[in-house]
């Protein structure tokens, strides 16, 4: 019996994160708020548990809040249940959707459920692209987004902005998505609430650091709220959310975290601008990039990785195949560590190489006797002149095995001390230099040494050894598998 179809609309990929295989120490791909709650959480009773969860409360807390009545609130499952309401309720096949772009993509994927068609309009410079929004609006715009700060770039767009765009769209309702507006000094909330066109969508995964009880909400008028209530489940909160949002809304973000986030963000901006990158201002919890034009956004999300920090790129969108979005940490050991990892990344000193990588790739055939590689090492050999370049600006280093055969048998002495600073074995590798290192090995067993000393460890492997094996080495810790240590020289900037 065959698998009945699904609709063509759903036969596209589900929204992921495009992530390295490799073990993650900090996750700045997010922006997911605080490493820590600033509070603990309550328990939750029986009856808190059995009961199908009511949202009046928590709908009444937030409307004192921000002075509304509590017609004008609705509590959601994450600001995606309200971009999804908010979707399902004002477009349809014949109306369409103004997309400033790029932007946070479910709105877009939310409107193509509701076969709406999406305007797209560029906004990758600072300013919001009024002008070119209002030209794209005709009879048929059913929705206008304003997503400040802006997804990924961290752009914003000005009150003034919003103002002309609400006068001016009066048959559209005008999205406001303002999960960001905590890190900024000029949101668009209370703006946006005096206009009845206007809906704000906020939430508690960003600066209160709770995207895991996904929640959010909607601030508007009152029949906007009634169709949004509508357009989406009964009880689309957990008990567990509304009891605890409520206990974090009484303590609000917390304000050390939101200064911190402030300096890191100026500070990171500040860092990659100096390394060569194009950074745009920021005014969200993360900092958008474009890397330097050699590379490209998904080497440095793999690089980045194989020091144990998560970054976003977006390797399946083309118009953002050169950019990098780094999360703020808003905290003093993350980003301590974010800034080596950079510096090790755009400036290394020390380049080491495992013995067996030389070995291993020029071995003409399995079972060949080890002096027969003596010729790698002539003066005049690939290996010695290509090392030799690139002692011009690197301190090389050797790493061995303690089963390796006798060194002399390999490498005349008086090449050994003229091409490397420094020797270690896989049993000492803490010896490594703990700073700005390159580690190119074929040895999975090693990466998580290496790593743990913070070196950038990089996998070499032939290309026609299986796939699994690279994988092994990725699986491992390794940013990248290269097909030769020669490549080396083409990656270094």
């Amino acid at each position: 019996m065959k698998t009945p179809p699904c609709i063509p609309l759903f036969r596209s990929s589900s929204y992921q994160v495009p992530r390295h295989p490799g073990p993650i120490r900090w996750r700045l791909d997010g922006n997911e708020g605080p490493l820590e709650p600033s509070f603990a959480l309550s328990e939750m009773t029986a009856q808190q548990l059995r009961n199908y969860p009511d949202c009046s409360q928590l709908e009444a807390q937030i409307a004192q809040l921000y002075g509304l009545t509590p017609e004008q609130v609705l509590v959601t499952a994450g600001a995606d249940d309200a971009l999804s309401r908010i979707c399902r309720a004002f477009l349809s096949s014949e109306r369409n959707l103004i997309f400033p772009s790029p932007s946070f993509e479910m709105i877009e994927r939310f409107a193509k459920w509701s076969q709406a068609e999406v305007r797209r309009v560029p906004w990758l410079s600072p300013g919001f692209p009024l002008p070119a929004v209002l030209s794209q609006m005709d009879g048929q715009t059913g929705l206008v987004a304003v997503v400040s700060p802006n997804n990924p770039t961290g752009l914003t767009a000005s009150t003034k902005d919003l103002c002309r765009l609400a006068e001016n769209s009066s048959q559209a309702l005008v999205l406001v998505d303002a999960v960001y507006e905590e890190f900024t000094e000029k949101g668009l909330t209370q703006a946006a609430l005096k206009y009845t066109n206007v809906v704000v969508c906020r939430s508690l995964s960003k600066a209160y650091g709770l995207a895991g009880l996904r929640l959010g909400y909607v601030l508007g008028a009152p029949e906007v709220i009634s169709a949004l209530r509508a357009a989406g489940m009964p009880y689309a909160l957990s008990a567990p959310s509304i009891v605890w949002g409520s206990e974090a809304f009484t303590r609000g973000p917390n304000q050390n975290y939101l200064r911190r986030v402030s300096f890191e963000r100026d500070d990171l901006s500040t860092r990659l601008s100096h390394a060569g990158f194009t950074p745009l201002p920021s005014q969200g919890n993360f900092v958008f990039a474009e890397v330097p034009s050699s590379r490209s956004g998904l080497w440095y999300r793999n690089a980045f990785a194989g020091l144990g920090i998560a970054i976003r790129a977006w390797p399946e969108d083309e118009s953002l195949n050169s950019a990098i979005r780094i999360s703020c940490p808003g905290n003093e050991e993350a980003y301590a560590d974010l800034c080596q990892a950079l510096g090790t990344i755009e400036q290394p000193q020390s380049i080491v190489f495992d013995l067996q990588v030389f070995l291993k790739e020029a071995q003409p055939k399995q079972g060949t006797p080890p002096r027969t590689q003596a010729p790698l090492w002539s003066d005049n050999s690939v290996v010695t002149s290509y090392l030799r370049t690139l002692k011009e600006k690197y301190s090389l280093g050797l790493l061995l095995n303690p089963s390796d055969p006798r060194l002399p048998e390999l490498i005349p002495e008086s090449q050994l001390k003229s091409l490397f600073s420094f020797l270690s074995t896989k049993t000492s590798l803490s010896a490594l230099p703990q700073q700005a290192t390159w580690l190119i090995t074929n040895d999975e067993k090693c990466i998580p040494e290496a790593r743990k000393a913070k070196n950038l460890p990089i996998g070499v492997l032939p290309q026609i050894v299986p796939e699994r094996q690279r994988e092994r080495l990725r699986r491992a810790g390794a940013a990248f598998v290269w097909p030769s240590w020669q490549t080396i020289e083409e990656q270094l900037r």
